[in-house]
């Protein structure tokens, strides 16, 4: 059973809404859900480097960088789309899912799933994709594509989190939702978290050096 090194009772949930300048405030100086997979990928790549060098500026300066990316057709497909995808969920699942908000784990992670809810004793996260067509198909045939696409950032939310499962599943309009339950990979959840420790230091090392050409 994966045990984190941090008590679960740092976990502090902020009820707020994604995408706005609040959530982009507590998504600033951390580790998140879309960039477990850059941390993941070595030292050496365009993604993990910019990752530390991001968090690193942003411990300095209390405030977000800014980014190029300003999302495309197919995250705003999603944006579009999620509301109707959850209230499917909620109908097909019978239950009442709570906004995602932002969970901060750490000074250093923090998550932002689609939704949550409690199942009895269970602590559940959701997390809702809209693909087109063509990727829908997909998943209908193979399910498992749709874990394979999403486990990592499924696996960080129950880290930061504190889910006991996640359930991800896929979305289009006019068909049953394609839904898979993915519970904790505890040798995957070690190798995480471990990595994320690293990433921690090199950001640490890389705020000396910014000191140093700080004017304020």
């Amino acid at each position: 059973m994966f045990k984190s090194i941090h008590p679960d009772t740092s976990r502090t949930f902020h009820d707020i809404q994604q995408n706005t300048d609040e959530w982009q405030q507590w998504r600033a100086r951390r580790v998140t859900g879309s960039t477990f997979f850059t941390i993941l990928q070595g030292k050496k790549t365009d993604g993990y480097i910019d990752t530390i060098k991001r968090i690193a500026v942003e411990k300095l300066s209390g405030e977000p960088v800014e980014t190029a990316f300003y999302g495309n057709k197919t995250t705003q497909r999603g944006h579009d789309l999620e509301p109707l995808a959850i209230a499917e969920y909620e109908k097909v699942m019978f239950c009442e899912v709570d906004n995602g908000g932002f969970f901060e784990f750490t000074d250093f992670v923090g998550v932002s799933p689609d939704g949550h809810y409690r199942n009895g004793k269970d602590f559940v996260g959701i997390e809702a994709k809209c693909p087109e067509y063509k990727r829908f198909i997909d998943y209908m045939i193979n399910p498992n594509e749709l874990v394979k696409d999403y486990f990592t950032q499924v696996q960080g939310e129950i880290y930061g989190c504190g889910f006991d499962y996640v359930d991800l599943f896929a979305y289009y309009p006019g068909y049953k939702l394609v839904k898979v339950r993915v519970y904790p990979d505890d040798a995957f959840l070690f190798k995480l978290e471990n990595e994320i420790e690293l990433a921690k230091e090199a950001v640490n090392k890389l705020i000396e050096t910014l000191k140093t050409y700080r004017i304020n």
